[in-house]
């Protein structure tokens, strides 16, 4: 980039930042013919998500903002740190993905999003898939929780292995406790 007086020519399908002396900005989409004097132009990139996939963009702020696919999106250089596309998860028909959610300062949210589906995680989410034939271990002073997709809940006393048989298992790790009916 350097200063620039004269005429400048932005092509059509093409963005720019142009800058003053002063340090200010205009965005200038094409085609367009530009008389500049004492300015700056900066070309802007342009980023594109599928259907399949989705734009991630980092704010300045430091927040994050997800945009779903077929989508697009300019990089601004006031507002943004950051921009890059990612590929939405695409979860099988004998598949499931467990998703967190923060909800307030000691809340998590949990749900679990079985396929045939396609996931696109939020900025304030975690996942993690859970795959038949997954191995999940508890200590001696450790209970293994099964929720079954009915509602009821099965607790196992460590130590002890699970292997999950199916999609339709959900698996959490208990504090050692005592509750009725374990095995």
């Amino acid at each position: 980039m350097c200063i620039t007086t004269g005429l400048k020519t932005i092509r059509q399908g093409n963005r720019v930042a142009v800058w003053d002396s002063g340090g200010r900005v205009r965005f200038v989409d094409g085609p367009k013919r530009l008389w500049l004097f004492r300015e700056t132009v900066e070309l802007l990139q342009r980023y594109s998500a599928r259907a399949d996939q989705f734009i991630i963009i980092h704010m300045v702020d430091g927040s994050v903002r997800h945009l779903a696919g077929p989508a697009a999106a300019w990089f601004d250089p006031v507002e943004h740190r950051a921009i890059k596309i990612e590929d939405q998860v695409t979860v099988g028909a004998n598949e499931a993905v467990v998703i967190y959610r923060r909800e307030g300062e000691e809340q998590v949210d949990r749900r679990v999003l079985r396929g045939p589906a396609q996931f696109m995680s939020q900025p304030d989410e975690r996942w993690h898939p859970v795959e038949p034939g997954a191995h999940y271990n508890a200590a001696a002073d450790e209970y293994l929780v099964l929720n079954g997709v009915d509602g009821s809940a099965r607790h196992i006393k460590g130590p002890c292995r699970h292997v999950v048989q199916s999609h339709r298992a959900r698996i959490g790790r208990g504090p050692p406790f005592s509750p009725a009916g374990c095995q």
